[in-house]
């Protein structure tokens, strides 16, 4: 990792990316009812604790990805599995993540194409991306989150203009008291928050150390301004019922657009907002994987694994999972408890602790 080629904006704006990626489209913690919203701050609370750990575990290591220093920590025998479990939860969750992409497009505008197509396309433009470099990936960052606010800013302009926005839905405020938030916590740390492992290998391409804790605790916390104001806008429009029992509430939200009869059906707004957000998180679990598998296998020239990782992403995305209903089951009720916890959370703290005793120690 000797050349770090990308700015302090250009990492905040590949966090923000990454952290709304499917999280904007999906609005977590809606089991919470009215009070989703604070329940999404609250978990963005969560996630910059998450986010020190790695940071922290960065500031040690400054020029090492998580699968070198894992070994370096551990030793050789218990790092490299531990640096190989890493990349595995990459891959996993690109797949994931890519399948997200290709059932959203197929059920809303693509729905006669199949799904191997769709996602090949997308994948095809994420490996040309990763063959020019990281930096491209981060100069790409900085315009495609500007685009992602103004359509943000458009979206919730006509929602306001169509008088489809009722604040009463969002009353009375802790009705249940925090009991539901509680029980929604999980899911609203770990997804997407937790998913930010990857960040434990682009860190180190990061042109200035010492910017690292304050890039990453700030476009967390917008991240959870973003996604609390979206859970906000849905349910003041859909109410909190419809909200929890759609798939896809952000896109039943902005359907709600009408203004004279002539500006209506905006679904577009929300497809770009996911194909852009998706793009971005799956192309940094990509990059992750591709670099991860290179340290471990000692690999100097990362290119040529860029292909080969595509198509394993490529073909475990057509096959992990058999329907929608059952893939925003996996993704919303069972690693949210099980995987992230463990991969994302507990073996970074374990390798932190480590890390500090044997300081202590030495």
């Amino acid at each position: 990792m000797g050349n770090v080629k990308i700015n302090s904006f250009q990492m905040f704006c590949l966090i923000v990316l990454f952290d709304l990626g499917t999280a904007l489209v999906v609005s977590l913690g809606l089991t919470a009812g009215k009070d989703a919203w604070l329940a999404n701050f609250v978990g963005c609370i969560g996630g910059v604790g998450i986010y020190l750990i790695y940071n922290n575990l960065y500031k040690s290591y400054p020029t090492m990805a998580i699968t070198s220093y894992s070994q370096k920590i551990m030793g050789k025998y218990l790092g490299w599995p531990i640096g190989f479990l890493c990349v595995v939860y990459f891959l996993h969750e690109a797949s994931r993540d890519l399948r997200d992409y290709g059932d959203l497009i197929s059920t809303t505008m693509f729905d006669k194409t199949p799904l191997l197509i769709l996602n090949l396309i997308m994948l095809i433009a994420m490996t040309y991306v990763l063959y020019l470099g990281i930096e491209a990936l981060g100069r790409m960052s900085e315009i495609f989150l500007f685009i992602l606010i103004c359509l943000g800013l458009l979206a919730n302009a006509l929602l306001i203009f169509s008088s489809v926005v009722d604040i009463h839905n969002l009353f009375p405020l802790l009705l249940n008291g925090w009991k539901p938030i509680i029980k929604t916590l999980p899911l609203a740390v770990t997804f997407p928050y937790a998913e930010m492992l990857p960040f434990t290998v682009l860190l180190p391409y990061l042109n200035n150390v010492n910017n690292s804790r304050r890039i990453g605790i700030s476009a967390i916390l917008l991240c959870g301004v973003i996604l609390s104001f979206t859970v906000v806008m849905d349910i003041s429009v859909l109410g909190d019922d419809i909200a929890s029992r759609s798939p896809f509430p952000l896109l039943n939200t902005i359907r709600k657009v009408n203004i004279a009869d002539f500006i209506q059906r905006l679904d577009p707004i929300v497809i770009l907002t996911l194909v852009i957000g998706n793009f971005f998180k799956v192309a940094i679990f990509y990059f992750a994987a591709v670099i991860g598998i290179g340290d471990l296998f000692k690999i100097d020239n990362h290119k040529k694994l860029i292909i080969p990782i595509g198509v394993v992403i490529l073909i475990t995305s057509l096959t992990i999972s058999s329907s929608l209903p059952e893939h925003l089951k996996e993704g919303l009720e069972i690693l949210p408890i099980f995987i992230h916890p463990t991969i994302a959370i507990a073996i970074p703290a374990l390798l932190l602790v480590v890390d500090f005793m044997r300081k202590k120690i030495h």
